[in-house]
């Protein structure tokens, strides 16, 4: 049986949150790495003053990195997702969280996924 070949193209989803259609992309494990070393500080050891600093991640700042690199459509910058409504961001959070790590199944967000297809029956239907 022969093997089926992996796309190396990221995977991009159309969705909609509150009224607002954004375009979001798949990282690549390259691009995840390097947010994961932006979100990354040296802090002193909580058990022992004595030994070697270590490596905490910002959780919550490595996911808004991710935010701003995933959102393609429209384009996000950090001050643009700070003015934000919070459900809005929220959900963009949720919706990139999930698209990364799958085994999270809470979300807390009214965002609904936009099927391809369904968008050209929509223009179709408009024409005429």
């Amino acid at each position: 049986m022969p093997s089926k070949q992996i796309s190396a193209d990221p995977t991009t989803k159309t969705i909609e949150i509150r009224g607002s259609r954004f375009v979001i992309r798949e990282l690549t494990i390259g691009e995840y790495d390097d947010l994961e070393k932006k979100a990354t500080s040296n802090r002193p050891n909580p058990v022992n003053a004595d030994a070697p600093e270590i490596e905490v991640v910002d959780r919550q700042q490595l996911l808004r990195l991710m935010v701003l690199k995933c959102v393609v459509d429209p384009h996000l910058t950090a001050s643009k997702f700070a003015e934000l409504p919070t459900r809005v961001a929220l959900g963009l959070n949720d919706y990139v969280n999930k698209m990364h790590f799958p085994e999270e199944k809470e979300s807390r967000a009214d965002l609904v996924e936009i099927d391809p297809d369904d968008e050209e029956d929509e223009e179709a239907q408009g024409e005429g």
